[in-house]
Formats: C-alpha cells, sequence, structure tokens
C-alpha cells in the first residue's frame, strides 16, 4: 500500500531513528511509525560498542589491556629463552678465526659449525610440530633449551671436529622446536588483542640478542680465555634457565593443547590453509634475501667499497640495531588492523629499495640508509606477518604449530641455498652484482602477501 512503512522484519528489535528524519504517524500500523529520508533503516543493534561497558570504569578498561602476573612471567620466560638461542647460535661467528686456529680447520668447516644450525632449524620446526603435539608446548619448550644446554658441553669436553658438530647439531635442533613453541604458547596462553604487543617484545628481543651476540662474545673470550669456556658458559645459563622454565610454567602446564591423542597433526592440517602457504612463500623470499645480504655484505663492503674490515662489521650489525627499532614501532602500529596485507606489501617494497640501495649507491650515506631500510623493514615485517598468522580464521593454538613450521621452516631450508647461489652469481656477474640480484627474492613475498589479500577479500575475512 503507497505511503506506508514497512512493517519490522525482526520482531522486538527496534528501530533508531536518523537524526535528519522526520516522525509521522500512518494509518494502519500500530503505534507512531518512522519515516527514514531515502528509506534507510538501521537498528538498535548496529550502534558501535561503548568505550566502556555498563559499570566499567575507563581505568578498569586500562587495567583489562595490560598483562596479568602468569602472562607477564611467561613473556619473561620466553624472552630469557630467545636470548638463549641466539647466543649459543652466533658466539662461533665472531671467534671464527680463534676455533679454526684451535681445531687446525678451514674456512669451510668452520663456516659449517653455523651452516648446520641453520638447516637442523629448518629440519627440526617440521619434526617439532609433532613433538609439540604429543608432549604439549611447555613442555617442549623446556626440551628445547635443554638441546641448547647441550651444545657447550659438547664444545667444552670433546676434542675433535665431528663431536663438536654434534653439539651444533643440538643447538639448532633447540633453535627450531622452541621457535615452534613459542608460537603456540603465545597463541595459547594470550588473547588476540594482546598477540600484538607480545609479538613485538618477542621480534625486539630477538633483534637485541643478536646484536649483543656480536657486542658480548668477544669480551666473555677475553674473559674465560677460550671459546670454548665461553659456549660452556652459555650452555649452564641455558641449564638453569631450563630449570626454572620447568619450575614455573612446564610442571604446572598441560600435556597437550587439549587435542585427542588420534588427533590429525597439526602439520597437515595446517597445511590445509591456503593463507599459511601464503605467508610461507612471502617469508622464505625474504629470508633468502635477508640470509644472503646479513652473510655477504662485509665482504662486499670491504672488496667493493673499499671499508675496513671493523667498519664493514660494523655496518652490518646495524641491520640489527634498525630491526630492533622496527619491531617496537611496525608492531604497535599495524598488528591491529584489519587490512594486514597494505603494511605488508608497503614493508615489502621498503625492503626491496633498502637491499637496492646498499648494493648499488656507492655513496656511503646511501649505503648506511639502505642497510638501515632493510633492517627496519625486515624485521617489522616479520612482527605483523606472525600475529597476522596467530590471528588468521580458523587458527587455534594447536594448529599453531604446523603453521610455524611452515611459516619459518620452508625460509630456513631455502636458505640453505644462499651460499651456492652466491657463489654461482659472483663467479659470473661479479660481488656487486651477486648482492643485487638477491632484491629478485622479493617477488616471491610480494606474490604471497597480494594471494593472502584476495583470499582475505574472497571469504570477506
Amino acid at each position: 500500500m503507497p505511503g506506508r512503512v514497512r512493517p519490522d522484519r525482526d520482531a522486538g528489535v527496534p528501530l533508531r531513528p536518523q537524526r535528519h528524519g522526520r516522525r509521522r504517524a500512518l494509518p494502519g500500523n500500530e503505534g507512531a511509525a518512522l519515516i527514514y529520508r531515502r528509506r534507510r533503516w538501521r537498528r538498535a543493534g548496529d550502534r558501535p560498542p561503548p568505550f566502556c561497558e555498563k559499570g566499567e570504569t575507563p581505568l578498569d578498561k586500562l587495567r583489562a589491556g595490560l598483562l596479568t602476573g602468569r602472562e607477564a612471567r611467561l613473556l619473561l620466560l620466553l624472552a630469557g629463552a630467545s636470548f638463549l638461542r641466539n647466543q649459543l647460535w652466533l658466539t662461533p661467528s665472531p671467534l671464527m678465526t680463534v676455533i679454526m686456529d684451535d681445531m687446525r680447520i678451514g674456512y669451510q668447516q668452520g663456516g659449517q659449525l653455523l651452516f648446520i644450525v641453520t638447516v637442523l632449524m629448518g629440519i627440526s620446526l617440521f619434526v617439532g610440530s609433532r613433538v609439540i603435539d604429543r608432549l604439549g608446548a611447555s613442555r617442549a619448550m623446556a626440551i628445547a633449551i635443554g638441546c641448547l644446554a647441550l651444545d657447550g658441553l659438547f664444545a667444552f669436553f670433546c676434542r675433535s671436529y665431528p663431536l663438536v658438530l654434534v653439539g651444533r647439531a643440538f643447538s639448532g635442533i633447540g633453535y627450531g622446536l622452541g621457535s615452534g613453541a613459542q608460537g603456540v604458547l603465545v597463541t595459547e596462553r594470550f588473547p588476540p588483542v594482546r598477540r600484538g604487543l607480545i609479538n613485538t617484545i618477542n621480534a625486539a628481543v630477538n633483534a637485541l640478542s643478536i646484536a649483543a651476540a656480536y657486542a658480548i662474545t668477544v669480551p666473555l673470550y677475553r674473559f674465560f680465555h677460550s671459546w670454548r669456556g665461553t659456549l660452556l658458559f652459555w650452555s649452564l645459563v641455558s641449564a638453569a634457565w631450563m630449570g626454572i622454565f620447568i619450575l614455573f610454567d612446564a610442571a604446572h602446564a598441560p600435556a597437550a593443547a587439549g587435542a585427542p591423542s588420534r588427533a590429525p597433526a597439526s602439520l597437515a592440517q595446517a597445511a590445509r590453509l591456503p593463507k599459511v602457504w601464503c605467508m610461507a612463500a612471502a617469508m622464505g623470499g625474504l629470508t633468502i634475501l635477508y640470509t644472503g645480504y646479513s652473510s655477504y655484505l662485509p665482504s662486499f663492503l670491504a672488496e667493493a667499497r673499499g671499508f675496513s674490515l671493523q667498519a664493514a662489521g660494523t655496518a652490518t650489525g646495524m641491520i640489527s640495531v634498525a630491526g630492533l627499532a622496527g619491531c617496537l614501532l611496525c608492531g604497535p602500529l599495524f598488528t591491529r588492523l584489519r587490512a594486514v596485507h597494505i603494511p605488508l606489501l608497503a614493508l615489502e617494497l621498503l625492503v626491496l629499495a633498502g637491499a637496492a640501495g646498499t648494493a648499488l649507491i656507492p655513496s656511503h650515506a646511501g649505503i648506511y640508509g639502505g642497510i638501515l631500510l632493510l633492517g627496519f623493514c625486515f624485521n617489522g615485517w616479520g612482527t605483523v606477518s606472525v600475529t597476522a598468522l596467530m590471528n588468521m580464521d580458523g587458527m587455534t593454538p594447536r594448529l599453531m604449530g604446523g603453521a610455524v613450521a611452515i611459516y619459518s621452516g620452508l625460509g630456513g631450508i631455502a636458505a640453505v641455498c644462499v651460499p651456492g647461489m652466491f657463489s654461482f652469481f659472483q663467479t659470473r656477474f661479479g660481488i656487486r652484482s651477486a648482492l643485487a640480484l638477491f632484491c629478485l627474492f622479493v617477488l616471491p613475498a610480494l606474490a604471497g602477501t597480494g594471494l593472502y589479500a584476495l583470499l582475505c577479500r574472497r571469504r570477506g575475512a
């Protein structure tokens, strides 16, 4: 009937008029009906939620956003484990010449002391997801810290190179298993609103510990007068930290994340999520680029740009310093965004700009600017992407172990090819072009993030 207002479809749901609407009573309707300009209907349920609920003060809202005592304790335990992982991984790097002279080995065997950690790190991420399924993330983290403690024990008590290499393999296993368990613990113990903050802090601790490894390793070596004693020191600290972790967390944690014993493995379930593979492709491309630059930038600066060895090492260390700033700034700014692919794409393009500028601009200002941009954007990207992985639709604490294995493990395994690729490029094109060609690995990152954005738009995520 013309002139009548359409009756309310949902009985009992009140209607709220717009401010510019006008009120008119129509015959045939019970009570006064509301007619809106352009026939727009807005229901009371569409109102945005208030900042504070009924009976809640702004101070209560602020307290709800703070960490509880148990969450702060877990964050401290995870930060300590992350710090120890990087110390044991990178201690041989500043002392490489000392280790080679002491064990009478060459550069290739010396490089394997670092290379085997990276390889086992990627493999243990996949195998460790099954350990996390069976034992739970907390107990898996305790085992990972224990594996780190074995590294220094082998180095101190074993004099043969193969046995020292076995100890380094345990360090790689502990690194990979601990990385996977940390992602599961953050997803399991912290609500989504706080995961961005927690990942920001963890990434900042990771960047700070890498910078600290290059700063304090030589003073510790001078104090102990032995590279074996330096590794033993960190192993003893790891053993003590494992005991603290068991006492305050693992002893009170459930055996598994509430999943039935016959449930499919988290790795197989996570592999069915297309978004996980998109993020893994992006992470793999950026990991290859970052590994190539962090490994060969000192040689490039010394040979092609005339830097001294000390200046080249200092410039390379600025990547970690800039990464710390990237974690602290990008995490709070971008992890709460719904369209998270926009900052991810922007950071990937800035990584490309920083890497290309470092390799192609001959001036010192261009080199240092490119290094700072590369470190800032890569670490900021990692903080935002891992938070997006945790908050992904369908992601559960159980699935997080498999998702982290795919997300980080593919990049770690792909990094095995970096020495061969760099040697191939350098032989044919020179060291400057070889370093610049690693910029091409930003393309898989852009493709993976773009496909992730399309999947989010298609499914309304």
